[in-house]
């Protein structure tokens, strides 16, 4: 059995982006933590910024995203395939 890191293509106005799925921890790092911010619109946003950021969007990408586009890109990285 082999393991490797995987890599996402995406396009982000008109890049071409290649982002890593976060771990398993820090997925779930990143539900408890927003879990605590919930309420708190602006910190709900920053804590998603940190962690696209982490798995490789750059910062002025993040800068740029709308809420369906953060919501969207959260999802496709970290839900699990079956």
């Amino acid at each position: 059995m082999e393991i490797s890191k995987t890599k996402i293509q995406i396009k982000a106005f008109g890049k071409d982006l290649e982002i890593s799925p976060p771990s398993a921890l820090k997925v779930a790092q990143f539900k408890k933590e927003i879990g605590d911010v919930e309420k708190d619109e602006m910190a709900l946003i920053l804590k998603s910024h940190e962690f696209l950021k982490s798995c490789g969007v750059p910062q002025e990408i993040c800068e740029d995203l709308e809420i369906h586009h953060i919501t969207k890109l959260i999802e496709m990285i970290s839900v699990k395939k079956n």
